[in-house]
């Protein structure tokens, strides 16, 4: 019996791939001019190596991991770090509890104003988060999302123009390049707050090893 043609793999491999190259590697830095940093920079470096000395001096070390607008579920995690004992969950926010809107993608203003309120209440401050890291690493996301028309070009073509999916929403990805310098003003602050950008499934991998 003659079988039909089976493709498995996409329709244009080496384009896609060099549609993800391209679109990292701009992406990567027009993003670090808004003060995102992936991981391998000199700022995410220099600041987790930072952190390493903190906690080799046996300080108590604090994190913020932010969910940007733009994707499900946007929020804040506080996380409280120490050589003795590990990591430890402070609070996990997430921006749905404050807005009622079901899996949001806003800018997660309640969620961080209240994790500041939190970190107050425990003799604590702003400037005492040594580092804030994001859900995704987005000059690769953004790779992949070029990579995804490209590879099944001219049908896919038509996915440029879908602004909303259940697990991002177009229309405030833009607002999500401008979060460093929301999120400085929000806090009272005179600059951006640089973000350390972290790789999405590995943050899921951490967690399930964290708690």
């Amino acid at each position: 019996m003659n079988m039909p043609d089976k493709r498995i793999g996409p329709k244009h491999p080496r384009l896609g791939a060099a549609g993800f190259r391209a679109a990292r590697w701009l992406s990567a830095r027009l993003l670090a001019a808004a003060g995102f940093h992936q991981l391998g920079s000199d700022f995410a470096n220099e600041r987790l190596a930072s952190i390493r000395e903190q906690l080799a001096r046996g300080e108590t070390v604090y994190l913020a991991g932010l969910g940007p607008p733009g994707t499900h579920n946007s929020g804040v995690a506080l996380v409280e770090v120490t050589q003795a004992n590990g990591p430890r969950l402070i609070v996990n926010n997430e921006e749905e509890r404050f807005s009622g809107n079901k899996h949001t993608t806003e800018y997660p203003r309640g969620s961080i104003d209240a994790m500041a309120a939190t970190l107050r209440s425990m003799g604590r401050d702003i400037g005492d988060i040594a580092a804030w890291v994001t859900t995704w690493d987005y000059p690769t996301l953004f790779g992949t999302l070029i990579r995804s028309v490209l590879e099944e070009a001219p049908q896919s073509i038509k996915l440029l123009r879908n602004t909303e999916a259940a697990g991002f929403d177009g229309r405030r990805l833009e607002q999500m390049t401008r979060t460093p310098k929301l999120l400085g003003k929000q806090l009272g602050l005179d600059a951006r707050v640089p973000l350390i950008c972290m790789p999405h499934h590995d943050n899921h991998a951490w967690f399930s090893f964290a708690a």
